[in-house]
């Protein structure tokens, strides 16, 4: 639905940039917003597919946390 690249980010994902996010509409018709990966070049209206992912590490504690991110679907 929306996107956006971020250029400047918030604590803890400067080695990230330039990351984009964005708004995908579910099957459903529910909305999320997460991490798209895999796309440098991205439009409104495109299909997304959701994937599992690692979201970020705490190296002190070994902890690494996964979650969903999206990427442009391909046939």
């Amino acid at each position: 639905m929306s996107f956006s690249v971020i250029h400047i980010p918030p604590s803890g994902f400067e080695d990230q940039i330039p990351y984009r996010v964005g708004l995908v509409e579910l099957k459903d018709g529910s909305r999320m917003m997460g991490q798209i990966v895999e796309s440098k070049k991205l439009r409104i209206g495109q299909k997304m597919k959701a994937v599992f992912r690692i979201l970020n590490l705490q190296e002190k504690e070994g902890v690494i946390h996964y979650g969903i991110k999206f990427k442009p679907w391909k046939k």
